[in-house]
């Protein structure tokens, strides 16, 4: 993943999932916050049990994977059915025109 001063903002709002031994929590990244004296952007996380913490990037990229591969099977799957929507004939085949009639009424 690249570096985290190109990602806060678009990290906003991920989600994902974090085991404590047996028990798998739920989270969410709520902000980031920009700390000076180290130069690093931490991520405010909430998970399911209410608890909350700050993860520097490093710590939070490795759930992040399950995070973008959600969002590109998602994307693929919204090409797909554009395509098969694209291949699929709208109605029955068109007739051609009617030969004009060569005798008048």
């Amino acid at each position: 993943l690249p570096h985290a001063e190109y990602l806060p903002d678009t990290l906003v709002g991920a989600t994902f999932s974090r085991r404590y031994g047996k028990i798998v929590l739920d989270a969410r990244v709520i902000r980031t916050d920009f700390v000076e004296d180290d130069d690093e952007t931490l991520f405010f996380v909430k998970y399911s049990d209410g608890q909350k913490e700050h993860l520097t990037f490093k710590e939070l990229s490795p759930y992040l994977v399950e995070f973008f591969a959600s969002k590109v099977s998602k994307a693929k799957a919204k090409k797909n059915a554009k395509l098969k929507a694209k291949a699929k004939p709208k109605g029955p085949p068109e007739l051609p025109p009617k030969p004009l009639s060569s005798t008048y009424a």
